[in-house]
């Protein structure tokens, strides 16, 4: 229970840093193996993860995005 809305803002700020940084998620496993990474890891440093394979619509969903980014780039370099 909160004690008043600046204890909550600090009990939610307290579990995002957590949840983002200290936590492994199991979706996010390294492109080479290993560990599972933090989203910190993935979105803030960069890393590259597999899709799991029980994700099939996310792979076809990132390869369209894929083929729209490079069309993209390719129209605006013509």
């Amino acid at each position: 229970m909160y004690e008043n809305p600046g204890h909550c803002r600090q009990s939610l700020a307290e579990y995002q840093e957590v949840y983002n940084t200290v936590r492994p998620h199991w979706a996010l496993t390294p492109e080479n193996g290993g560990d599972p990474l933090t989203p910190e890891d993935v979105y803030a440093r960069g890393m590259k993860t597999t899709i799991p394979k029980w994700q099939h619509w996310a792979k076809v969903a990132k390869k369209k995005l894929d083929q729209m980014m490079e069309d993209d780039a390719i129209g605006v370099a013509a």
